[in-house]
């Protein structure tokens, strides 16, 4: 893990159109969220969000869907 997810708001909003929302697609394995934008988020994750100790995976704003992916 270690996705840094700031960037890519980042970029969203310098652009011209304002997005009504954004749809991620991730293993949410990240601790660089940057800052809940403006807009709704939908995390489409391929795994699970847990909690293990003191350590959770769930991104800190936005909803997530769980995706099942067939192998």
């Amino acid at each position: 893990g270690g996705t840094a997810f700031r960037p890519v708001f980042n970029w969203i909003n310098r652009q011209d159109d304002t997005s009504d929302a954004v749809i991620v697609f991730t293993d949410l394995g990240s601790s660089d969220y940057g800052e809940a934008p403006a807009y709704n988020v939908t995390w489409a994750s391929t795994v699970p969000v847990y909690e293990k100790g003191t350590y959770s995976n769930a991104p800190p704003f936005g909803d997530v869907i769980e995706i099942e992916i067939d192998e």
